[in-house]
This record gives C-alpha cells, sequence and structure tokens, in this order.
C-alpha cells in the first residue's frame, strides 16, 4: 500500500534528522589529534589534543591530523577548557562594526 510506504518513509526519514541533530551538536567535542584513528584509544584520550575546529592545523605534533567521532570526549577529559559560549553575556560594542545581525 502506497499510503503505508509513504508513512514508514516519513517516520524513518524523521528519526534520522532527529538522531543526526543530537549527534551533530555532540559531536564537536570528539574531534582529537593522533597518527592514525586507531591510534587514539580511550585509555590515550587524556594524552590527546582536542581539536575543536576539526582541523589539522591545531594539532601540534608533527605527523598527526584531526580525526572525529573519536573514543574521546573533550567534556570528560580533565584540564582540557571546553568553551561555552552565551548570547546573554552582554558583550561591549565598541564601533558600527561590531553590531553585524542579521535581520
Amino acid at each position: 500500500n502506497l499510503s503505508t510506504l509513504l508513512f514508514i518513509l516519513l517516520s524513518t526519514t524523521t528519526t534520522i534528522t532527529t538522531t543526526s541533530a543530537i549527534e551533530v551538536e555532540n559531536i564537536k567535542y570528539k574531534f582529537f589529534c593522533g597518527s592514525s584513528f586507531a591510534d587514539i584509544q580511550t585509555d590515550t584520550c587524556s594524552d590527546r589534543q582536542w581539536c575543536p575546529s576539526a582541523s589539522d592545523d591545531e594539532c601540534l605534533l608533527p605527523g598527526q591530523t584531526c580525526f572525529a567521532n573519536t573514543p574521546c570526549d573533550a567534556r570528560t577529559i580533565q584540564n582540557i577548557a571546553v568553551p561555552t559560549y552565551s548570547l546573554s553575556l552582554n558583550p561591549a560594542y565598541n564601533t558600527a562594526d561590531d553590531k553585524m545581525f542579521c535581520g
């Protein structure tokens, strides 16, 4: 039945989209530097460099690149400063160039 198939397809798409949005939000904490993905294991996470912008340029050791979706999580490792952002911090605007808003 076409209507049943369409319902299943829409339900699956909604589930995938919802899961992906959550994963995208959390994936930024799982970017870490290593010589290979296999090189980055949970028992070595505290020795790894976090690369939050997913750029290889953030990896300071020669031969290392930034890998996504590693077993490491920056929020659970001591001595890694995970920035928090808030729009309520009321930054000071010094010039008109500082006020770039959409709308």
